[in-house]
């Protein structure tokens, strides 16, 4: 995890470089191996808030300029609520997010 602005900053330019304040890969490679994870992690658990939000900016912008885009059902969901949707109708989803993070690279097995 990254403890600074300024260490997140400098993790960043060895596998992105930024145009027009969009963030741009250089090394896929280096951002797969370990890049990505250490954005994650301080996104979620770094304890100064403009550091989580720099961390989740970072991994958005990156994730777009890899063709990698945010969805939701909630629009869904909503049609559901309101009627407009029949509520006999499924969705097959599965969360994804846990099944690709490797958490053992941060915390121990001998807990």
């Amino acid at each position: 995890m990254y403890q600074s602005i300024e260490e997140l900053q400098a993790a960043l330019s060895r596998f992105t470089y930024s145009r027009a304040n969009t963030l741009h890969v250089t090394d896929e490679q280096a951002l797969r191996n370990t890049g990505i994870d250490d954005l994650i992690f301080t996104a979620v658990f770094a304890s100064d808030s403009d550091l989580k939000t720099r961390a989740r900016a970072a991994v958005r912008q990156i994730a777009e300029n890899q063709g990698i885009y945010s969805a939701s059902l909630h629009s869904y969901y909503l049609a559901i609520g309101s009627g407009e949707v029949l509520t006999s109708a499924t969705v097959p989803a599965i969360n994804l997010r846990a099944m690709t993070y490797d958490v053992a690279r941060y915390w121990s097995t001998d807990l």
